[in-house]
């Protein structure tokens, strides 16, 4: 499977917030966690990973796919601050219900 990133990914994550392809690919193909939500014709992937800095840092890396044919599309990354994480506030089927609703949304 091919991973492609898209010029949203390119422009807010990468480049804005400093979320390398690097990265992604290491959370896609090593996940903590995943999940998977299929609809008729759109499969949507997210997969999450907690991320230690040096620093003494963490957070969790969320990525948000959908397949297209056989490559794995990226849309977009976030970092999830440990606040969030610890209060238990992001699952993976919380991002799966925004990403559908603001979608839907965009789509009326």
């Amino acid at each position: 499977m091919k991973i492609i990133f898209t010029d949203l990914f390119k422009k807010k994550c990468r480049d804005k917030f400093q979320i390398t392809e690097y990265q992604v690919q290491q959370v896609i193909t090593s996940p903590d966690e995943q999940q998977v939500a299929n609809f008729e014709d759109l499969s949507l992937r997210f997969f999450i990973k907690r991320i230690l800095e040096p620093q003494g840092q963490h957070y969790l890396l969320l990525i948000c796919t959908h397949l297209e044919g056989s490559n794995l599309i990226v849309d977009l990354a976030f970092r999830i601050l440990p606040e969030l994480v610890e209060s238990h506030y992001f699952t993976p089927a919380a991002c799966a219900e925004v990403w559908i609703d603001n979608t839907n949304r965009t789509a009326t």
